[in-house]
């Protein structure tokens, strides 16, 4: 788990979601009641959206980033 994910399930806002059985398949995360009630929520519809948040100066618009890498079928 990483550290951010071990901190917010030590404070009990998230805990683990359901599986799949297949091998390999990765783990899920899933809020909990007392994530609602630390950030003051209802449900999580009250989430705002990212353009929201983006609007509201929270949240960075991601920028397209060019690695000026070729790609393996453009490669002679």
């Amino acid at each position: 788990m990483a550290v951010p994910l071990a901190r917010l399930h030590r404070q009990a806002l998230i805990a683990r979601g359901p599986r799949s059985p297949e091998p390999g398949a990765p783990y899920t995360y899933v809020t909990t009641p007392g994530f609602l009630i630390q950030f003051g929520l209802e449900t999580l519809r009250d989430l705002p959206d990212i353009e929201a948040l983006q609007d509201a100066g929270l949240l960075k618009p991601v920028a397209d980033v060019d690695l000026d890498m070729p790609i393996a079928a453009e490669q002679e």
